[in-house]
């Protein structure tokens, strides 16, 4: 009777070291351990001499039962781990691929504000270029008008001279035809 009360105690102890990890235990063990738990029951009530093979049985099981959850625990932790380092993997993927995204924006704003610069600073020089072209047409315009003014002015000059010349020129005249026509009257 004692052997099976300490088998169940054995068997409380493997069920808490599991609860302990914080391993989920799938219904089959927790079925396995009820069934040993009632087999050492059953088995203590009978005096008889296969309470030993029970036991024996009974702490087979349970260390089979052991080593069940070591190898689940062993692999869930195995799976964690892979699939960790997938999503790390993964993520370093994207990570690379939006650097790539990132230069190639950064690339291509570079050369779009290259083109506008230049676009601007040809845009820029042309418009001064006309002005410039505006401003000689003008300039060029304004000393026609002023040399046509200019010539006029002193062709005026030369007319007004010359008008005081024979106007000169004519008193002159009309004076020394004076003074000849008085002469002869005498």
């Amino acid at each position: 009777m004692l052997k099976s009360f300490l088998l169940i105690i054995h068997l409380f102890m493997i069920v808490r070291e599991y609860r302990e990890s914080n391993l989920s235990m799938n219904k089959k063990i927790l079925s396995m351990l009820i069934l040993a738990g009632i087999m050492t029951a059953v088995t203590a009530c009978d005096e008889s001499p296969k309470v030993d093979d029970a036991i024996q049985q009974t702490k087979e099981s349970a260390e089979q039962i052991k080593q069940a959850g070591a190898k689940k625990a062993k692999q869930v932790v195995d799976d964690a781990k892979e699939a960790a380092t997938d999503i790390k993997n993964k993520a370093a993927e994207e990570a690379d691929k939006l650097s790539t995204k990132a230069d190639q924006l950064k690339e291509t704003t570079k050369q779009k504000t290259s083109e506008l610069q230049q676009n601007i600073s040809d845009k820029a020089a042309e418009a001064t270029n006309q002005a410039k072209e505006k401003a000689t047409q003008v300039k060029e315009g304004f000393n026609s008008e002023v040399q046509t003014l200019s010539d006029k002015a002193a062709a005026k000059e030369d007319l007004t001279n010359k008008a005081n010349t024979l106007s000169e020129s004519a008193e002159e005249k009309a004076a020394t035809m004076q003074q000849n026509s008085q002469p002869q009257k005498q």
